[in-house]
């Protein structure tokens, strides 16, 4: 009798040790696949040239745990991208994420990849997220509940810019800028909710954003008598080239009364 119950003891602990082993494999598995399909820009590609940091002990014994748990291939991908993203940059997840990622539902990851896609720059225009009743704001609350978001209600929190000499200024984000043109010297106030540190770093694991588009729906609700023109550029290092004219707003012209 004893020897019966010890060998399905160690039944249940092979089996357990297999199931920790083939998980953590296919997070490697979806790593590899991640790091293979992003396109590095030749900016990564330099960044990459300089000497890496390297992996933090903690952070790994941690990630290998939750890792280990993966059970599902949602969870297993969704590993794989934060492992391949500290791969490219070491430090890019903190532990609080990995321990937030760990309970982060698919319902909310989905109400979050919702939100992130009218979002840009670290933020999104109030007048894109608000509902069309305003009274009823739970999905930004829960948000803001779960520490992604700030400015969600009541707390008036905004965006802003002051143009420079030339009159622009830049909302940038990743490898894309969105370029505001006014007033040299005025001050532009955008209300709005603001992603968090937690929010910025989980919205980098949106595999399925499209960040052009973000920004395009971004640059058309901040259009504002302040802005004269919004453009679409491509940014690397201190250099921008515009690739799209997003709006223009007509020229004011005065009429001069007849002598």
């Amino acid at each position: 009798f004893p020897v019966t119950i010890a060998q399905q003891a160690i039944n249940v602990l092979v089996r357990k040790e297999y199931r920790k082993l083939s998980n953590r494999g296919r997070v490697v598995e979806a790593m590899v696949e991640d790091l293979r399909d992003q396109a590095e820009s030749s900016e990564q590609v330099e960044q990459e040239r300089q000497p890496a940091a390297e992996f933090d002990e903690d952070w790994l014994n941690v990630f290998e745990r939750y890792a280990e748990d993966a059970s599902t291939e949602r969870m297993q991908k969704l590993w794989g991208r934060v492992l391949a993203g500290e791969v490219r940059k070491p430090g890019r997840f903190s532990m609080r994420t990995l321990r937030f990622l760990s309970e982060f539902s698919q319902a909310d990851a989905l109400l979050f990849a919702d939100f992130c896609n009218s979002a840009f720059g670290g933020f999104s225009p109030k007048s894109l997220v608000k509902p069309t009743d305003v009274a009823d704001i739970t999905t930004l609350i829960n948000l803001e509940a779960a520490g992604l978001i700030n400015g969600a209600a009541g707390s008036g929190l905004a965006k802003t810019y002051t143009f420079n000499n030339d009159g622009c200024n830049y909302i940038v984000e990743g490898g894309l800028a969105i370029q505001i043109k006014g007033k040299a010297g005025d001050k532009i106030r955008l209300p709005a909710c603001i992603l968090t540190p937690l929010g910025q770093e989980l919205i980098l694991l949106l595999p399925a954003r499209d960040l052009n588009a973000a920004a395009r729906r971004v640059a058309h609700a901040i259009k504002s008598p302040q802005i004269s023109e919004a453009n679409l550029m491509t940014v690397k290092g201190n250099v921008g080239s515009t690739i799209e004219v997003l709006w223009s707003q007509p020229a004011h012209t005065i009429e001069i009364p007849p002598n």
